[in-house]
């Protein structure tokens, strides 16, 4: 004998075939960033300010990463860079090339 579950426990839509995505928030969560999981290794990089901030980078396309909420942002040496930092908790949330040098964010 079989039995049909309940109606009400069959999903009414399919699973979605978007990718995976992450969400992450800042400590206070005034910063929420929102990217596709990560598919290649992360970047450990050994320059001063990423050895002190202790990070490991994910790196996408810019048009891959969706940021909310007000950060400030720090730059050194050439200026190439810059790195974001929530203006309430501080934590450093990502970095970015200046406008206009190239096309991706790390996370």
């Amino acid at each position: 004998m079989t039995t049909t579950p309940p109606e009400s426990s069959i999903p009414s839509t399919p699973p979605s075939k978007a990718p995976p995505t992450v969400t992450a928030t800042c400590h206070c969560t005034a910063i929420t960033l929102t990217f596709p999981h990560p598919t290649k290794p992360l970047i450990e990089c050994h320059c001063s300010i990423c050895r002190r901030y202790s990070v490991l980078w994910a790196q996408f396309p810019s048009s891959d990463v969706q940021i909310t909420g007000d950060t400030q942002f720090y730059v050194w040496g050439d200026k190439d860079l810059q790195f974001h930092r929530c203006r309430v908790c501080g934590c450093v949330t990502h970095w970015m090339p200046r406008e206009g040098l190239r096309e991706e964010h790390d996370v």
